[in-house]
C-alpha cells in the first residue's frame, strides 16, 4: 500500500509540479496586483493628484455611461489606495479607469491588456475561458491529494519527529533534495493545503452545492423561497452612493 503511494505521490507531483509552481508565483504576483497596475500602467491606475473630497459614484457611472453607451456596467471596484482610479467592469470584458476626484473617464482597457491582467487570467483560467477554469479547480484537488499523501508518507512516530524536520547541510545531492523536500513539504502543508482545498472549492461550488442539496433532499420550493427578494412598501430606495457605503461597512 505504501509503496504504491510513493509511485502515485512521485509520478503526480512530477507531472503536475510545474502547475503548482506557477500558480504559486502569479497567485503572489494577484496580492499585490493595485500596486504593480500602478507601477506599470502609471497613467491608468494612477491620479495625478489628491482632492480633499471625491466625486459622488453617480456622477462617476454617469460619465462611464456616456463614454460607453452600448455597455452596462457589471460592477464596480472601488478596493483602493487613494492615488489609484476606481474600476467601472463593463459588458466585453472592457475596464474604465475613473478619476475619483474628477469623475473623468481616465482611460479604458481590456482585461487582457495588462501584463497583470493576463496573470490573473492564467491563474483562474489557463488563458482557456470555462475549459482551463475546470482544469484548475481539479488540479487543487490533485494538490491537496498530494500534500495529504506526502503527510501520511511523511509519518514516521512521534520520537522520529525531530530527526525528520531537520534540515539537511551534507554533501549528498540525492539526500539533500529528499530530506529537503520533506522538511519543506511538512513545514508549508497547511497553507498549500488551505490555497488548493479553497481553490478547488471554488471552481466547483456550484455542483457541490447542488450535491448537497439533493442529498439533504431539501425542498425546492423553499429554495426559491429564499431566492426571492422580499418586498417592502414605502421604503426609502438608497442611491448609488449609498449602496455602495452600505456594502463597504460590510465588507
Amino acid at each position: 500500500m505504501k509503496k504504491k503511494l510513493i509511485k502515485i505521490h512521485k509520478w503526480l507531483g512530477f507531472s503536475v509540479g510545474l502547475f503548482f509552481v506557477l500558480s504559486g508565483i502569479t497567485g503572489s504576483l494577484l496580492v499585490y496586483k493595485t500596486e504593480l497596475e500602478q507601477l506599470l500602467n502609471k497613467d491608468l491606475f494612477t491620479v495625478n493628484s489628491i482632492a480633499e473630497q471625491e466625486v459622488s459614484f453617480k456622477e462617476m457611472y454617469s460619465n462611464v455611461l456616456q463614454a460607453f453607451p452600448s455597455n452596462d456596467v457589471l460592477f464596480i471596484k472601488n478596493v483602493r489606495p487613494q492615488n489609484a482610479t476606481v474600476e467601472f467592469w463593463l459588458e466585453g470584458d472592457r475596464i474604465a479607469q475613473v478619476n475619483p476626484y474628477t469623475g473623468e473617464v481616465q482611460g479604458s482597457r481590456h482585461e487582457l491588456d495588462t501584463f497583470l491582467g493576463w496573470i490573473a487570467d492564467f491563474h483562474i483560467h489557463l488563458l482557456s475561458g470555462e475549459t482551463g477554469e475546470l482544469i484548475v479547480g481539479a488540479l487543487g484537488f490533485i494538490c491537496s491529494f498530494l500534500v495529504c499523501s506526502g503527510l501520511f508518507l511523511w509519518g514516521p512516530g512521534v520520537k522520529k519527529h525531530k530527526s525528520r524536520l531537520s534540515w539537511y547541510r551534507g554533501k549528498n545531492k540525492i539526500r539533500w533534495y529528499f530530506q529537503n523536500h520533506k522538511v519543506f513539504g511538512v513545514l508549508t502543508s497547511p497553507f498549500m493545503l488551505f490555497s488548493a482545498l479553497t481553490g478547488g472549492l471554488i471552481v466547483f461550488y456550484p455542483f457541490i452545492a447542488g450535491l448537497v442539496i439533493f442529498l439533504k433532499k431539501t425542498d425546492l420550493g423553499s429554495l426559491q423561497a429564499m431566492a426571492e427578494v422580499p418586498t417592502y412598501e414605502k421604503q426609502k430606495i438608497l442611491s448609488l452612493d449609498e449602496l455602495i457605503v452600505a456594502g463597504q461597512k460590510d465588507l
